[in-house]
């Protein structure tokens, strides 16, 4: 897995998560610089190891 930092179309970054296989599994909100974006990435590698799996698809959202 790896992280791969892109410029978008107006000129703002953004990072993808890239699998094994070379395909995208997640993208990130664009940032305004290089540096805030790099600074998303390595907060998530830090803390990735501490990541819990939440399931939600039957709590309601009204309650």
């Amino acid at each position: 897995m790896k992280f791969e930092i892109r410029k978008s179309k107006n000129d703002q970054v953004y990072f993808n998560v890239v699998a094994a296989n070379g395909e995208p599994v997640a993208t990130s909100e664009t940032y305004k610089s290089y540096d805030s974006c790099l600074h998303a990435v390595r907060l998530i590698i830090a803390d990735a190891s501490k990541a819990e799996i939440k399931d939600l698809r039957y709590v309601s959202h009204f309650s």
